[in-house]
């Protein structure tokens, strides 16, 4: 950029490069990935790159707010870099990741990327999808805080009458639904500020509901819905044919609903049905079939009386329930809380890592609070999924949480790389003959069958953020796999197997406690149920260093 004299990294690219790889530091240049608090990220997790060192601007010429604004103290100036004059950096707005190899990856720009229940989103993107509408003559999209949360809002300008309906038509078949608008909002012409750009400030309040096919309610259970519907959402009236994702809601407000629900009207919804019946018309009438499901949140210890509470994380391809036998060794201590696979109970399965966190993060708060001591263990993907709810629990003020990972693994480019290139079939033999041995249904194989790509998406999502206050305590596997079938699970299986830390350290703050399990490789360690329960039991603290005992 010119703020640094133009170049501040360089890369030789060879057949085979990323285009996206945008190399290493030149002489001279200091570069620093740092997450929205300005801490540095770890590798893969992805954050604003600052750029140091010589050939930085002064700054703005008479833009003294700007220069404020994009030139900021160097934190990590090390005294070498005082002595030349290193003292400042460069915020340039541009969205990257460190490889493992010391290479920046180019993620995209702030300016235009925003990041929605989990999702970085570009909004040109949509923008572009809307204007392909022959009746759309100018369209803008921005991320707008509604109720609290952020939600995609579209403003048109348009040849003639338009339906929010048929904009929902023709977006659906462009894009993913979490890319579709909450709100569409005609005006005149787009608000233009001197300088020729987007005049946010100009543009009136979005409006919220569907316009076009507003059906009232026809019995007194579907008004008593619109009534709920309509305080969780904001809105002066909802529609019973009114879709509660496409109005406004999300996940974490669906959750509110669900409570909601239960507090005003004593229904149990779970969370799985809102999620497959979306409007209030398909919701009254399952409610009128008196259809009763499980909640996600599974009482594994029912008798127990202890007053501290473990969730326990479903790992992939099963529930809550594999950890039946821990949590009864855990009973006269914790009381054990299973969370329960959400893509096993719902026809619309979720592969974002974070979005799953947040569905799961809720449900925890449903049964403590953030300034109570927080317990979460996870087997495999659970860990994964322990680690990223964490994350989410630390941003809203948590500060008392201990984790317990049966050899959970995290990513770096080499293991990535490992997994992109499996063959997701390979995985079905050895699942299908654990859950037959385990008595399991034929309808609840295919279901699990169904979730396997979802899984395998989410364990390549990187995690948020590096945990600030969060204690871990890793159960790490000694034995390798015997279940590899093909080169690349072999050569996989040896790798993991070498990482001391699985990849778990370099993502906290804290120092990682480890317990190795020499006898035990990842499929079964589950059965280390003496050792994980003594201790789960006897954790107290955390030492000074990394302990493998």
């Amino acid at each position: 950029p010119t703020e640094v004299t133009v170049c501040a990294t360089e890369k030789i690219y060879q057949h085979g490069v990323i285009p996206t790889n945008i190399g290493k530091a030149i002489n001279n240049a200091r570069l620093y990935v740092l997450d929205s608090h300005g801490h540095l990220s770890p590798v893969g997790a992805p954050g604003e790159l600052y750029i140091g060192g010589a050939g930085l601007a002064r700054g703005y010429l008479n833009q003294p707010e700007l220069t404020a604004e994009c030139f900021v103290a160097n934190p990590f100036a090390t005294a070498k870099d005082k002595a030349l004059g290193y003292t400042r950096l460069y915020r340039t707005g541009d969205l990257v990741r460190w490889r493992s190899d010391g290479n920046l990856e180019y993620l995209g720009r702030n300016d235009f990327q925003v990041k929605i229940r989990g999702y970085r989103i570009e909004l040109e993107e949509i923008k572009t999808a809307l204007t392909l509408h022959p009746q759309v003559k100018q369209a803008v999209v921005i991320d707008h805080e509604h109720n609290g949360h952020k939600v995609l809002v579209a403003y048109l300008v348009t040849a003639e009458e338009l339906s929010d309906d048929s904009l929902t038509e023709h977006l659906s078949s462009r894009l993913p639904d979490y890319m579709l608008p909450a709100s569409f909002t005609r005006i005149e012409s787009v608000p233009l500020t001197l300088n020729g750009k987007l005049d946010r400030r100009a543009l009136p309040e979005p409006v919220w509901g569907n316009r076009d096919s507003y059906v009232a309610p026809r019995n007194a259970l579907e008004t008593q819905l619109c009534t709920i519907w309509q305080a969780i959402l904001g809105l002066e009236r909802v529609s019973i044919d009114d879709n509660f994702f496409r109005i406004g809601g999300n996940s974490l407000m669906a959750i509110k609903l669900t409570t909601a629900i239960r507090h005003e009207m004593g229904i149990d919804i779970p969370l799985n049905i809102l999620f497959n019946y979306k409007c209030i018309s398909l919701l009254s009438q399952w409610l009128e079939t008196g259809n009763t499901k499980s909640s996600l949140l599974n009482l594994l210890t029912p008798k127990s009386t202890a007053t501290n509470k473990l969730f326990m994380v479903h790992p992939a391809n099963a529930g809550s329930e594999v950890y039946e036998f821990l949590a009864n060794n855990l009973s006269s201590t914790y009381n054990c809380i299973g969370i329960d696979n959400y893509n096993l109970c719902t026809d619309n399965q979720i592969d974002s890592l974070y979005q799953i966190a947040q569905i799961y993060r809720e449900l925890i708060l449903t049964e403590t609070s953030i300034d109570q001591p927080i317990r979460i263990l996870g087997w495999s993907l659970g860990g994964q999924l322990a680690m990223e709810i964490a994350f989410q629990l630390e941003q809203l003020g948590a500060k008392e949480i201990q984790l317990f990972l049966l050899d959970t693994i995290i990513n770096n480019d080499e293991i990535k790389e490992f997994r992109d290139n499996l063959a997701i079939s390979s995985e079905h033999g050895p699942i299908i003959v654990k859950l037959r041995k385990m008595g399991a249904s034929d309808t609840y194989i295919n279901k699990v069958l169904a979730a396997i790509p979802f899984e395998h998406r989410m364990t390549n999502c990187n995690l948020s953020g590096k945990l600030s206050y969060t204690n871990i305590t890793l159960f790490k596997a000694g034995q390798m796999t015997p279940y590899c079938i093909d080169e690349i699970q072999l050569a996989m299986g040896k790798l993991i197997t070498k990482i001391s830390d699985n990849n778990i350290s370099q993502w906290t703050v804290n120092p990682l406690v480890i317990t190795l399990l020499n006898d035990y490789y990842h499929e079964n360690i589950i059965e280390a149920v003496s050792i994980i329960s003594e201790k789960i039991i006897n954790t107290r603290s955390i030492k000074d260093n990394i302990n493998i005992t």
